[in-house]
């Protein structure tokens, strides 16, 4: 036997097959894909505009989705939102989120979000990221599309988020479903437990309310009018979010060979049908909350879902709470300011 066909696994090999009856094409160039290459060709993923906003606190979409904010009227002091873009929506690479939005190719909308998650991931400032909400479509429009293009995205960047988790410190990753109720711990390599609440996907907390009609053929100063008061966030939601202490750190903190104040010691405890994990370690807080949308022009509607979001976390945590919770944001493409 040839040595070369050791070397390919069973998923190349039915590749290989499907190519011959339906052959891949370049989501870029419409050049035919060879076995190996995945959505695009080496030659458009070399050319990628990457935008690598990831590591930096301060760049033009944050900055712009910051100043969107800033002239919408609300002066409350809030953590400054950071920005994340993969690539420019620049020449034929705007293909790729009009693939994912216009043509159902889900496997490319996960594939390209879930690097976006992994550049995230490696930088400290998404450390704290434990809530991932993608922009909502109005029921309408969902119904009529079968399917939200910003859900798709989000679910490959809580892939990429948790991966990252996974390499580092041997868990297996957090997702939830769209109840945010699938929640699970993990154990590190050295014994210790991981909390129970990390990245989690959330579908259910943020809803648009009104129809909107499409911001493409919009000035710039006429896009946030037009969905201003669109997005509605429901606020029990993030009330069952935090979840309930422990009756008394002593007590607890003893069952597992703890100390007097509870440091050290680890405690199964089951809420709501899922089963959750104290050490010691302080309430559970909403920290950091990220935005996912298919592209960023001028930051209109996701500065509305942040306000929308902003507006609940006020019910249901209280103005001072709600003050420290960073809202960020993260696309699959950006518009080049």
């Amino acid at each position: 036997m040839d040595k070369r066909l050791k070397n390919i696994s069973l998923r190349l090999a039915l590749r290989a097959i499907a190519d011959l009856v339906m052959p891949r094409v370049c989501a870029v160039c419409g050049r035919r894909l060879l076995l190996k290459e995945e959505h695009i060709c080496t030659f458009c993923e070399a050319d990628m505009p990457l935008c690598r906003f990831e590591s930096m606190s301060h760049n033009p979409m944050a900055q712009a989705f910051n100043a969107c904010i800033a002239a919408s009227g609300d002066e409350t002091p809030q953590p400054y939102g950071y920005a994340a873009a993969l690539i420019y929506y620049s020449g034929d690479y705007r293909r790729i989120p009009q693939a994912v939005k216009y043509r159902r190719n889900f496997a490319l909308g996960r594939y390209y979000g879930a690097l976006l998650g992994r550049k995230m991931a490696a930088s400290p400032l998404w450390a704290d990221v434990d809530m991932v909400i993608p922009v909502p479509l109005h029921w309408t429009r969902h119904w009529r599309r079968g399917y939200n293009q910003a859900a798709i995205i989000a679910k490959g960047v809580v892939r990429g988020l948790t991966e990252k988790a996974s390499t580092s410190d041997g868990c297996a990753g957090f997702i939830s479903d769209h109840k945010g109720s699938e929640t699970k711990a993990s154990l590190r390599r050295d014994g210790t437990v991981l909390p129970a609440f990390s990245v989690r996907l959330r579908t259910d907390i943020l809803r648009r309310r009104r129809r909107t009609k499409t911001q493409v053929h919009l000035h710039r100063s006429e896009r946030y009018a037009n969905v201003r008061t669109a997005f509605v966030a429901n606020p029990t939601k993030f009330a069952a979010e935090i979840p309930e202490p422990p009756k008394t750190t002593a007590t607890l903190g003893k069952l597992r060979g703890g100390t007097a104040d509870g440091v050290g010691g680890g405690v199964e405890r089951k809420r709501d049908g899922f089963r959750g994990f104290w050490n010691g370690a302080p309430q559970k807080e909403i920290r950091h909350i990220l935005l996912v949308d298919d592209v960023f022009t001028t930051g209109a509607t996701l500065c509305a879902c942040e306000k929308a979001l902003r507006a609940a976390l006020v019910k249901a945590l209280g103005a001072k709470a709600a003050a420290k919770v960073r809202i960020s944001i993260a696309t699959l493409a950006c518009v080049r300011h």
